[in-house]
């Protein structure tokens, strides 16, 4: 169980969900949301979207004329910065239309949280010529939006044409039907949620008297830190001095727990960012930090505090991709290189000698363009780089079946992986410098052919692994053989950067 804890707060919030009068068009927001099937709508938008929105549209939809969704970069006159173009047909059975409504609106929602946008503008579909029930339309659709709205932090808008009155009192009495009370008027301590094996609390209180077997500190928070050391006690805040005059590197400290009823305190160090991709990996970072920790002491309960709440550090991330990387409109991330490329022959070049005449040919090589991944590996690489003065990447193979190749290609190395293949030097991810080695961990399609990954792997401070190895060892970063093979115990300690397909 992991709970979060955080003091109340009386500040109430405006509605995400707004209804307004205006157009599509002119609506500066990050998604605008059309239904394809509105011959109309679909026609304005693409009027003023011009060449580009029509002819990405067109390639689209003629590669794939089934696809729930068409996502095209916005242009011309249109203020948004995307356009997502669904279709959707009206039906007169009220059970039917109501369940294309939901589809229509949660699958725009989920694909504009998956691509982490913050807000979005839906027409009010069905409420022109089909003849459908207005009332049914708008309770649904907003409705709908407010299950989401649950659980993601959005801005939600529905735009009314000016001459639709009616539609607009439609709509926005539905929304003051779900506001909910401000926060003055209700007390909510704790919320609680199911993920997986696990539970996750937000809870309001103090930190200090919880039941968990370990309770979280920040060494950068001075008055956390004196709140948790007061109340622990003398033989706590001695613990804690000398860690931290014998450790002061250290990413974590452990002391015990004095007189709070926890059975351990760890404090890390963190501390905020006003890039919001490197606040958001250094919290994902400390976290993991956290859990592996308490894994390795079997302990299964964590409180943490709301840290970094007190100011917001948000800008716009500025960071520079690969210069070999293509561009392209789409969420594309796979590329096959050209056998004309430099790139593509360095690769195949390294790829003929370690393997030892164990292939007959390479089909292809894919450089993977997968910039979430890549940007959390930036921020983990320059961690280490600062922390050890040194640069230890190096670039590993990993065979794999083309199932789990898909997979890593998307979310990256994850722990899911650990294990794979096998736990001799530890229970992490398995790398090697020889793709002999890695080739005996792929397995052929129904086409005969195999896959393996080349990826940088951030090494840092290594040792000898062994079995028994749930997680690094306390001051190093990787395991090894002591020789071609390496382990990591950090989702983003590699980047998948090439696939190399091959008999």
């Amino acid at each position: 169980m992991i709970t979060l804890y955080s003091t109340p707060n009386s500040k109430s919030q405006s509605s995400p969900i707004i209804v307004c009068h205006g157009d599509l068009i002119t609506r500066e927001t990050d998604v605008i949301v059309v239904c394809s099937s509105s011959e109309y709508l679909f026609e304005s938008i693409c009027q003023a979207g011009g060449d580009p929105v029509s002819t990405s549209y067109k390639q689209q939809n003629s590669r794939n004329p089934n696809a729930p969704i068409i996502i095209v970069e916005s242009a011309g006159k249109i203020a948004s910065k995307t356009i997502y173009f669904l279709p959707w047909k009206a039906n007169p059975d009220e059970s039917i239309l109501r369940k294309s409504i939901e589809n229509f609106v949660s699958l725009a929602l989920e694909k504009a949280i998956e691509q982490k946008y913050r807000s979005i503008v839906f027409p009010a579909i069905g409420c022109g010529g089909f003849g459908c029930s207005i009332q049914l339309i708008a309770r649904t659709m907003i409705e709908t939006v407010y299950s989401k709205l649950k659980t993601y932090q959005m801005s939600v808008s529905f735009i009314i044409q000016p001459n639709k009155k009616h539609i607009y009192d439609e709509f926005k009495e539905h929304v003051d039907a779900l506001k909910l009370p401000s926060p003055s008027s209700i007390e909510l301590r704790k919320i609680a949620a199911d993920f997986g094996k696990g539970v996750i609390e937000v809870e309001m209180g103090d930190i200090t008297t919880q039941t968990v077997d370990v309770i979280v500190g920040s060494t950068s928070s001075g008055i956390l830190r004196e709140i948790i050391l007061k109340a622990a006690g003398k033989e706590s805040q001695l613990a804690y001095e000398i860690e931290r005059r014998n450790h002061p590197n250290y990413i974590l400290i452990e002391i015990p727990a004095g007189s709070l009823q926890c059975k351990k305190i760890f404090f890390v160090k963190w501390g905020p960012n006003d890039n919001e991709e490197i606040l958001q990996q250094s919290l994902i970072d400390l976290i993991n930090i956290v859990v592996q920790n308490a894994i390795s002491h079997k302990f299964t309960s964590i409180a943490f505090p709301a840290i970094g709440c007190g100011k917001s550090f948000y800008q716009r991330p500025c960071y520079q991709l690969p210069a070999t990387w293509e561009k392209s409109a789409e969420d594309k991330i796979r590329f096959t290189l050209s056998t004309k490329m430099h790139e593509y022959k360095s690769i195949a070049s390294n790829f003929d000698q370690t393997m030892k005449g164990k292939y007959t040919d390479i089909i292809k090589i894919e450089r993977i363009q997968n910039e979430r991944g890549y940007l959390q590996y930036l921020v983990h690489s320059k961690d280490f780089l600062k922390r050890l003065k040194v640069d230890t990447e190096k670039r590993l193979y990993h065979g794999c079946h083309e199932q789990a190749a898909n997979a890593i290609i998307g979310e990256g190395f994850n722990r899911s992986y650990a294990g794979e293949h096998g736990t001799l030097y530890g229970f992490g991810v398995y790398f090697s410098s020889d793709a002999a080695y890695s080739h005996g961990y792929t397995k052929s399609n129904a086409n005969d052919e195999r896959c393996m990954f080349l990826a940088r792997v951030l090494i840092g401070e290594t040792t000898q692994g062994n079995h028994t190895m749930k997680t690094r060892p306390p001051g190093f970063d990787s395991t090894t053989d002591g020789n071609h093979i390496f382990v990591t115990y950090h989702d983003a300690q590699a980047l998948a950067e090439y696939l190399i397909t091959y008999k």
